[in-house]
């Protein structure tokens, strides 16, 4: 299946995402674990009850709302949306503040990446959808924040090219990529088909000196699945706290 198919896939597809994570099993952690402000309410089972309650750090940046759409992201599935959503990641004041991306499906670069800045929210629509265009590369991200502070993903889907990657080595792709960044919330979302992992959370420049560790990642209502490699890999942090999340194994040999 072609990135295009996917992408019709997706828009087609009459499962809602909110039903699929009322289905899904729940790790329910509890909330004294988080230092917290903001609530939030748990996963739902299928009958409709609350697991757990628990709220979120408040982290800071600017009033600043941009919509993608702004910038020249189409969302239909057929065009290359990378430089439109980074353009209005860039346009954010140094304050920070959020940026939008409104239903539809964005086809994504992920060897060129968007690469997310300190202060800010990357808030997708619930029937967003982020589509990873085929490619090649052994190591590529679809959402990257490196060395960054205070930076909230939420909303929506990332939909991997494993189906459709051309290469045949490699396993450091990932969905979601969050290398010695601080602060962190990823929230209400559904991850799937990476070549190698749904969401990293680790230390940037680990094999040079010094390192940088992750610090204070907070990962709630997250459904990783049918990745090549791992659903969810965590290395060098300083707290990383999970909670009502779904991380499912799938077979790495293909």
């Amino acid at each position: 299946m072609n990135n295009i198919e996917t992408a019709r896939a997706v828009r087609e597809s009459g499962a809602a995402r909110r039903d699929f994570l009322r289905k899904s099993l729940t790790i329910a952690l509890p909330a004294a674990l988080v230092g917290l402000d903001r609530p939030l309410f748990g996963a739902v089972t299928s009958e409709g009850v609350a697991v757990s309650t628990y709220t979120l750090p408040t982290l800071a940046r600017g009033e600043t709302v941009l919509d993608v759409r702004n910038y020249g992201a189409l969302g239909d599935g057929n065009s290359d949306d990378t430089a439109a959503i980074q353009r209005a990641i860039n346009a954010l004041p140094s304050t920070g503040g959020t940026v939008d991306i409104p239903a539809g499906n964005y086809l994504i670069d992920a060897v060129t990446s968007e690469r997310l800045r300190s202060n800010m929210h990357l808030r997708l629509a619930s029937d967003a959808v982020l589509v990873a265009i085929p490619n090649g590369a052994e190591q590529y991200s679809v959402l990257y924040a490196s060395k960054q502070h205070d930076v909230e993903i939420s909303g929506g889907r990332i939909i991997g090219e494993r189906d459709g990657h051309t290469g045949t080595t490699g396993e450091w792709s990932r969905r979601v990529f969050i290398p010695g960044s601080s602060n962190v919330i990823v929230r209400d979302m559904h991850i799937s088909k990476c070549w190698g992992d749904g969401l990293v959370v680790a230390g940037a420049s680990v094999w040079q000196a010094p390192p940088v560790p992750a610090a204070n990642v907070v990962v709630a209502n997250v459904v990783s699945t049918d990745n090549r490699r791992q659903a969810m890999s965590v290395g060098y942090v300083r707290g990383v706290k999970v909670y009502d999340s779904e991380f499912s194994y799938s077979n790495g040999t293909s």
